[in-house]
């Protein structure tokens, strides 16, 4: 005689599947937020890292496009100075640094580069905002708001942020926070440039 599975035993089986298979799910979709969390805070701390090593190699980049005609600069006697298109003078204007703009609200970064004339600080390289991935909300110590730039001045002058740190901060932090799948991330950067 064939023996086949009873009824009681099919509903045990496909509940002890349907449990197991729930479990997975759930864990495999919070271990793909935490991944989008820790890549969004390894995006932060390369763009920091980077601004960093620009500004201490005094990385400046040219003006490859005038404003139309091209003759405007030139008839004027000044030249056309980065991805603004701006004139200046034909002195070379210093490189102030390169920045990262934090915008805590969007959860995006802006890498700049910045130089200055003496008069205007000019953006050269107006890069698009980034938008980070993940879930983790971003939040600045030392009271700075949503839109700060952190500022790593040229050939390893330090860091300044703008607005200014607190009077005797030596540093601050960024922490990125995650709560419904227990992540949590904190970079340090100091004013000497250091970032941990």
């Amino acid at each position: 005689m064939k023996r086949g599975f009873t009824l009681l035993e099919l509903v045990v089986v496909i509940t002890l599947i349907a449990l197991v298979s729930g479990y997975v799910m759930v864990n495999f979709g919070r271990s793909a937020r935490v991944q989008a969390d820790k890549a969004a805070g390894e995006q932060l701390e390369q763009a920091l890292r980077q601004a960093k090593s620009n500004a201490t190699a005094g990385k400046k980049e040219d003006c490859n496009v005038c404003p139309e005609p091209p003759e405007t600069c030139a008839g004027r006697g000044l030249m056309c100075l980065g991805a603004d298109n701006l004139c200046a003078t034909r002195d070379d204007p210093g490189l102030l640094g390169w920045g990262v703009t934090l915008d805590m609200n969007g959860r995006t970064v802006v890498l700049d580069g910045w130089c200055s004339d003496g008069v205007n600080n000019i953006n050269f390289t107006n890069r698009p905002a980034v938008k980070l991935p993940g879930e983790a909300s971003l939040s600045l110590s030392d009271s700075l708001p949503s839109g700060t730039r952190v500022m790593f001045k040229s050939l390893g002058q330090g860091m300044e942020t703008e607005p200014p740190l607190a009077v005797g901060s030596e540093s601050f932090t960024i922490t990125m926070a995650d709560s419904q799948v227990g992540f949590l991330e904190v970079i340090r950067v100091f004013k000497s440039g250091e970032i941990q």
